[in-house]
């Protein structure tokens, strides 16, 4: 890998973005540094794959309702789901990237239903980690928010996705049991 060029500053202008296996854009690359940013695109794709492994149904959200970035819905147990995904950007704005994640979910919960669960989506690198670790546990109950991670492991040829909810401390929705980890690619 190259060192960054001197003064060579990321933004979206000069990188350009890697495909997902369906054909969309997915992560940002630096051609020059060959550098890669784990974009909130390429979170949102892993987030809808293994919602729809799992037996549900993900679809976009009406961005004008407030309802964050994806719905899904399970037919069977009526459970619905308020997903707002984060990923690194080129211009390396995270920790806003975070905060304003967190206030979109705040707005979403005027949706009140018991049958509403919602989450943060996010890449399971610096600093979304750090971020939520930041978090009152007892903000994360009264909110009844998880957090989803997506993981990505590159293998001798090909790219693996790993994704893992985390339920609210003190909650009772067992969603790592009842939907479970996979990994696809």
């Amino acid at each position: 890998m190259m060192p960054p060029l001197p003064n060579h500053k990321h933004n979206k202008k000069n990188t350009t973005r890697l495909p997902l296996p369906d054909g969309t854009d997915g992560d940002y690359h630096c051609p020059a540094c060959q550098r890669r940013w784990f974009s909130e695109d390429t979170v949102k794709w892993a987030v809808c794959k293994y919602f729809t492994l799992a037996g549900c149904t993900p679809y976009p959200a009406n961005q004008m309702k407030r309802e964050g970035d994806i719905r899904v819905t399970h037919a069977l147990n009526r459970e619905e789901w308020i997903i707002e995904a984060k990923g690194q950007i080129p211009a390396g704005n995270e920790h806003a990237a975070f905060k304003e994640g967190m206030g979109q979910i705040v707005m979403a919960r005027n949706l009140r239903s018991p049958h509403l669960l919602y989450a943060l989506a996010m890449p399971k690198v610096h600093p979304f980690p750090q971020e939520t670790a930041q978090i009152d546990a007892s903000d994360l109950h009264y909110l009844r928010l998880h957090w989803i991670w997506v993981i990505r492991r590159q293998a001798a040829d090909s790219t693996v996705f790993e994704v893992q909810i985390v339920c609210p401390p003190g909650s009772t929705c067992e969603c790592q049991k009842r939907l479970g980890t996979f990994s696809f690619g």
